[in-house]
C-alpha cells in the first residue's frame, strides 16, 4: 500500500460550524477578528502562515488555527488574522489569489474571538492508498464500528521527524542543544538544494559561540529558513545566550517542540501496554500516572531521555487527557484499478475523526490489518 504518492491522493477538509463561534462573546473591545478559509496545496502550515503574516502585516502570533494540517496534501481550514486591516483584506486576497502559487483563501466575515486549538468540530479525509496488489474484496465487514489507537501523527514530530527529540532537549534545559538541532533539521519529504545542504552541513560542524561563524552561517541561510533568521541574529549580539535564541522563536513553536516530546511518550506508551478502549491516557508532566504499569512505562522513558518530573513543573502545562482509541463509525471505500501502477487496485477511503487525531496512523493501522 502506498499513501501520498500523488498530492491529491490526500485530502483533508475541516468541519466547523461558524454560528458557534458568532455566539461566543467577545472579550476585547479593541480587538477585531477577521476569519479565512484557507486552502493550501502541498504547503507546510507554518510556512503558509509565515506568508499570510507577510501578506497581511500582522506577527505569526496573531494568525490562529484549530490545528496543524498535513503538508502533503490538499487541505482547507479556518484561519483567524486578529486586527487585520480591513480595508485591505479584499485586496489581500485578491494578491493571494493571482501571486501565491498553491495558497488561497477565502473572507468569512468578522467574529468575536480568535480561533483555539481544537475548536473545529472534526476533520474530514479522503484518502487514496495504491499499489494494492492482495485481494480486498473481503474487508468491507472489517471497516464497520471499528476501533484505532488514537496515535499521534508523524506530522506532531515535524517534517525531520525529531521535534521530540528537540522539545526532550528545551525541557531539561539544554538549550544549545536544541538550537543545533533546529537549525540542522532537514525535511525528509524534498529534494535539497546545494545551499540547504552547505548551510545544515556548515551548522554541525562549526561552534555558534563564535561571532565570525555566525555571521557566515547568516550569509549561507538558505530563503527557505528565513524564519529561523532571528535565531542567529540573537547569537550574533548575545554570545552563548542560547536561551535567548530559542524564545525569538513563538511560544507556539516552543510549546510544539514540547507538545511532541508528550507525542512521543503517548505513543510509545500506548503501542506497549495493553489498555481499555474507553480509557483515556494523561499526557507526560510532573503528575504521575496512578497505573502502577503506565507509570512504571513512563518514568522509564523518561529516565531515558534524561528528564524528570519536576523538569515539567517550570513548563506549566495544562494537563490534557487523550482518548487512547478512537471509534470510526463508517468508514466509507471505493477499489478501482490503479491509474499509476499496472496491474495493481487503489482504495479511496472516505471517514471523518474528531479534531487531534490523524488520518496517518488508521491507514497505517489498516495497511498492518491486511490492506
Amino acid at each position: 500500500m502506498t499513501i501520498k504518492y500523488k498530492v491529491e491522493d490526500f485530502i483533508v477538509k475541516e468541519i466547523y460550524d461558524l454560528s458557534y463561534f458568532s455566539s461566543k462573546d467577545k472579550k476585547y473591545s479593541n480587538k477585531f477578528y477577521y476569519f479565512f478559509l484557507l486552502t493550501k496545496i502541498n504547503y507546510e502550515q507554518m510556512r503558509a502562515i509565515s506568508k499570510l503574516s507577510h501578506i497581511f502585516r500582522k506577527k505569526e502570533k496573531h494568525i490562529t488555527f484549530c490545528g496543524r494540517k498535513d503538508k502533503n496534501a490538499i487541505t482547507s481550514q479556518l484561519i483567524c488574522i486578529e486586527n487585520a486591516k480591513r480595508i485591505l483584506i479584499e485586496k489581500n486576497v485578491e494578491f493571494i489569489k493571482t501571486h501565491v502559487k498553491d495558497l488561497e483563501i477565502e473572507y468569512l466575515g468578522e467574529f468575536p474571538t480568535k480561533l483555539y486549538i481544537g475548536e473545529n468540530k472534526k476533520n474530514n479525509f479522503t484518502i487514496t492508498a495504491r499499489n494494492i496488489t492482495q485481494n480486498i474484496e473481503n474487508k468491507k465487514i472489517q471497516l464497520k464500528n471499528k476501533y484505532f489507537i488514537n496515535l499521534f501523527g508523524a506530522q506532531r514530530f515535524g517534517f525531520a521527524n525529531n521535534s521530540h527529540i528537540i522539545g526532550a532537549n528545551i525541557i531539561k534545559q539544554n538549550y544549545k542543544q536544541a538550537i543545533y538541532l533546529i537549525l540542522s533539521s532537514i525535511n525528509k519529504d524534498i529534494n535539497h538544494n546545494n545551499n540547504l545542504d552547505d548551510f545544515v552541513h556548515f551548522i554541525k560542524k562549526n561552534d555558534l559561540t563564535k561571532k565570525e561563524i555566525i555571521i557566515n552561517a547568516i550569509s549561507k541561510l538558505p530563503s527557505t529558513l528565513d524564519r529561523l533568521k532571528p535565531i542567529l541574529e540573537h547569537l550574533k549580539e548575545n554570545n552563548n545566550d542560547f536561551k535567548g535564541a530559542l524564545q525569538t522563536l513563538s511560544n507556539r513553536d516552543n510549546m510544539f517542540f514540547i507538545n511532541a516530546y508528550q507525542s512521543f511518550v503517548f505513543n510509545q506508551t500506548v503501542s506497549n501496554i495493553s489498555l481499555d478502549t474507553d480509557y483515556q491516557l494523561l499526557l507526560i508532566n510532573e503528575t504521575e500516572n496512578t497505573n502502577q504499569e503506565i507509570k512504571e512505562y513512563e518514568n522509564m522513558l523518561l529516565e531515558q531521555s534524561g528528564i524528570t518530573r519536576e523538569d515539567f513543573k517550570r513548563l506549566e502545562i495544562k494537563k490534557h487527557k487523550r482518548d487512547v482509541f478512537i471509534k470510526i463509525n463508517t468508514l466509507n471505500y471505493e477499489i478501482l484499478d490503479d491509474d499509476c501502477f499496472d496491474g495493481a487496485k487503489k482504495i479511496i477511503f472516505d471517514f471523518s475523526l474528531p479534531s487531534g487525531s490523524y488520518a496517518t496512523t488508521v491507514i497505517n493501522q489498516l495497511k498492518n490489518n491486511g490492506f
